[in-house]
């Protein structure tokens, strides 16, 4: 599985939550998984940087996603901001954290999605021999699969873990 979240996001200061430009903020939780090292700095900013952008992401902006062999290639882009609450530890699983954060964002308009998927799976199903898959990327991956698609875009509506260790996410698909 091809484990790299190629981005290119154009963020419009986080501060425009209320602009014109933008549909109405919203609230959200997204969950995100960091491989802690020996630096809480490091860790702090791998959790921003390589954690809750590529998972808010997933919420304001449509994502490309390709099937190549076994390999789940995704990569998006858009315009949004957004206000974070200060992460949570939710589990941890050998050195990978799980965290929740509450968010509020603005994004522009989604496409019309053809179909919505509701998807679940497991910690254990991300987390594996010290490697992790972004809980957001896993469920658009199973979404696409479940609805027989190789290319389209993406994006959740909602995710929840109603128990330490379950995700369940709606999944809105495009071509």
């Amino acid at each position: 599985m091809n484990r790299a979240l190629a981005l290119s996001c154009a963020l419009v200061g986080l501060s425009l939550l209320a602009s014109p430009l933008f549909s109405q903020a919203r609230d959200a939780t997204c969950y995100v998984l960091v491989k802690e090292g020996a630096s809480s700095e490091g860790n702090q900013l791998y959790l921003q940087k390589m954690g809750l952008d590529p998972e808010l992401l997933s919420r304001v902006a449509p994502t490309r996603f390709t099937f190549s062999g076994k390999d789940f290639n995704m990569e998006a882009s858009g315009n949004f901001s957004y206000e974070a609450q200060t992460p949570v530890l939710v589990a941890r699983s050998g050195s990978v954290a799980l965290y929740s954060v509450a968010l509020k964002f603005a994004a522009g308009s989604f496409p019309a999605a053809l179909k919505t998927v509701a998807v679940s799976f497991g910690l254990s199903d991300i987390v594996k021999g010290g490697e992790a898959i972004q809980p957001a990327a896993k469920a658009m991956q199973l979404a696409a699969a479940k609805a027989g698609m190789k290319t389209g875009m993406a994006w959740i509506e909602e995710m929840e873990m109603p128990s330490r260790g379950e995700f369940r996410a709606r999944v809105s698909l495009s071509k």
